[in-house]
């Protein structure tokens, strides 16, 4: 009997003097990072995929100790890289505004931003809503699986009232052709991808608000915790450092085009 706790004891001291490999040992993994086009916060100029939400990725995989960066940033259409990364557990997707809808879907690192959903239309149609049951009766321009399509459905509003496409550009496009009566996104989303298609912003109007939501990057769900963890202390101390607030005043210039 003495032998045996000598044995066990002899084993409790071993561990202690050589403990195994903890989480914060294990080397980052490689991520598929994947975003859509949206300025200012992830968009290529110059050849070069920049941004808010891009710089402080990059920022943030270096805090982390990942050997990736910005060269490992994959843009892609909003819906494929919504979906891809409900399957793909290595997967990043950004940026995912945080509903209650989308809450078990993923896991959250952020927030980045807030954002504002509006419904846009031509200011020569005078559109003024008493009441949400009045919507119910237009045509919508809305990106695939964007929050922003899943505003208008959780209103009630038919699936069949929704002209889907694969990016906000192509939503403008259909409301200048009066394909659609309204787009959904932010005030200065429109008239940031309008300006680049050469429309006057000036000529349509934000005729309400739908909601607000919070943005993050999204990990799978099943994303180990001490990731998720690492990423989220990484966020928080530059955004504590002021680097967010750096990154707003450094894109600051595109709200007046791009």
């Amino acid at each position: 009997m003495k032998k045996n706790v000598f044995i066990v004891g002899l084993g409790v001291l071993l561990i202690a003097a050589f403990p195994g490999t903890t989480a914060a040992d294990e080397p980052m993994p490689d991520f598929h990072i994947m975003t859509e086009h949206w300025i200012p916060y992830q968009f290529v100029k110059d050849d070069t995929l920049q941004g808010i939400s891009v710089d402080l990725l990059v920022d943030l995989l270096k805090r982390v100790g990942s050997r990736q960066g910005r060269a490992d940033i994959e843009i892609v259409p909003w819906a494929r890289g919504y979906r891809f990364a409900q399957k793909e557990e290595n997967a990043i997707l950004f940026l995912t505004s945080r509903t209650p809808q989308r809450e078990t879907l993923f896991k959250w690192v952020g927030p980045v931003i807030q954002n504002r959903w509006e419904l846009i239309a031509k200011k020569n149609r005078h559109f003024k809503f008493d009441s949400q049951a009045e919507l119910l009766n237009y045509t919508y321009g809305t990106v695939i699986d964007d929050v922003g399509e899943q505003f208008l459905l959780n209103l009630g509003i038919q699936k069949e009232r929704l002209e889907r496409t694969s990016a906000y550009a192509n939503c403008i496009k259909m409301l200048r052709a009066d394909r659609v009566d309204m787009v959904v996104m932010s005030w200065e989303t429109f008239s940031l991808f309008a300006s680049r298609e050469d429309i006057d912003a000036s000529d349509f109007e934000s005729v309400t608000t739908l909601a607000s939501s919070d943005l993050y990057y999204a990990f799978h769900k099943n994303a180990p915790q001490w990731i998720v963890a690492k990423f989220q202390d990484a966020i928080d101390a530059l955004k504590a450092e002021g680097r967010l607030d750096a990154l707003r005043k450094k894109y600051a210039h595109l709200k007046n085009g791009y």
